[in-house]
C-alpha cells in the first residue's frame, strides 16, 4: 500500500482483516478548513491488468455514487457495479451538515483525486474536507458482518499537529477528555433525523460540540450510518483511546484528529463544521496551584 499525507507526525495502524479484506486508514487532512490540495489518501497498492475492465467500471461508479450520497437524508451512499469477476465496490459519506450540492461535489472530486493519486490502482481511500470516499475491488463492506467485525482490528490513523497550545496541561487535558467524551457519547445516541430539504443534509451518528475554554476548543464525532450502534460506539472509542497519547507530556496539540473507514474523530482550537455545535460545555475548573512546601518545616 502507498499513502500520502500532510507530512504531519503519523500514527497508523495497518492489519489484515479476518477473511482477508483489509480496510484501509484514512490519513485525514492537516487542516479541516484549507485548500482542497490537503485532502488525503491511501492507496490499495493493487494494480490493474493490461485487459481490466476496471477503469470502465470505475467510471459508471463515479457516474452515480455523488449523486446517490448527496440525495441521501444522512449524506451516506454504497453502491455495487459491475459484473463478476469484474465489481467494484463503493462508499461514501459526506461531513454531517453539507448540503446537497457540496455533497456531490465533494465526492465527486474525490474520486478524481483518488485516481490522480493511485493511478493504476484498483481502489482508494480518499479523505477530503467534506467527505469520505472508499473504492475497491475488495468486498470491503464484509467487515461489518457479525463474522468480521473486530474493533481492534480496525485500521486507523492518527494525526496531530507540531504546534501547542500555551496553558496548562492538565487543565487543557481536563477540557478535551469532556469535548471528546460528551461528542461520541451523543453521536452514538443520537437518532437519524430525516432531512428537513434537499439542501440540508442531517446525519445518524453525527455530533459535533464546544468547549468554552481559551482557546475554545471544537470538536466532532461521526460513523457511518451502517454501523449498528455498539460498532459505532466501539469504534469511536478506539480511536479516542488511540489519540490519548498525543495528549500526554504537556504539547497541548491544537488539533489532533484520528479516522477510520468507519468513523471519524476530531478536535481543534479552530472551527472544524459549519454552524452552531450541537453541545456546548463549560470549561473545567483551573487546577489548584501547588503549593511549594515551607523551607525548614519540620527541622530541629
Amino acid at each position: 500500500k502507498t499513502s500520502q499525507s500532510t507530512g504531519l507526525p503519523l500514527r497508523a495502524s495497518t492489519a489484515m482483516l479476518p477473511g482477508g479484506y483489509a480496510v484501509l486508514a484514512m490519513i485525514i487532512s492537516a487542516h479541516l478548513l484549507a485548500p482542497a490540495e490537503s485532502a488525503s489518501m491511501e492507496c490499495d497498492g493493487n494494480p490493474q491488468t493490461s485487459n481490466s475492465t476496471f477503469p470502465s467500471t470505475l467510471k459508471l461508479l463515479a457516474a452515480g455514487l455523488p449523486g446517490n450520497a448527496s440525495t441521501s437524508p444522512n449524506g451516506f451512499a454504497t453502491a455495487t457495479v459491475g459484473t463478476a469477476p469484474g465489481l467494484v465496490y463503493g462508499m461514501a459519506l459526506c461531513r454531517g451538515g453539507t448540503n446537497a450540492s457540496s455533497c456531490r461535489a465533494c465526492v465527486a472530486k474525490a474520486f478524481g483525486d483518488a485516481q490522480a493519486s493511485c493511478p493504476g490502482d484498483t481502489g482508494a481511500a480518499m479523505y477530503e474536507d467534506g467527505c469520505v470516499l472508499r473504492f475497491s475491488v475488495q468486498r470491503f463492506l464484509d467487515f461489518l458482518g457479525a463474522d468480521q467485525w473486530q474493533v481492534r482490528e480496525i485500521t486507523f490513523s492518527v494525526v496531530a499537529d507540531r504546534a501547542s497550545v500555551v496553558v496548562s496541561a492538565a487543565w487543557f487535558g481536563a477540557a478535551l477528555s469532556a469535548i471528546l467524551t460528551a461528542v461520541v457519547n451523543h453521536a452514538v445516541s443520537s437518532p437519524s433525523p430525516a432531512a428537513s430539504s434537499n439542501s440540508t443534509i442531517r446525519s445518524k451518528f453525527f455530533a459535533t460540540g464546544e468547549v468554552a475554554f481559551n482557546p475554545r476548543i471544537y470538536g466532532l464525532a461521526q460513523c457511518m450510518p451502517n454501523l449498528a450502534p455498539a460498532q459505532c460506539d466501539g469504534c469511536l472509542r478506539r480511536l479516542q483511546d488511540e489519540a490519548t497519547p498525543y495528549l500526554d507530556g504537556g504539547t497541548n496539540p491544537g488539533w489532533i484528529e484520528a479516522g477510520s473507514a468507519w468513523c471519524i474523530l476530531r478536535y481543534s482550537v479552530r472551527p472544524i463544521y459549519d454552524g452552531q455545535a450541537m453541545l456546548q460545555l463549560p470549561a473545567p475548573p483551573p487546577p489548584s496551584p501547588s503549593v511549594p512546601p515551607e523551607h525548614g518545616a519540620g527541622s530541629s
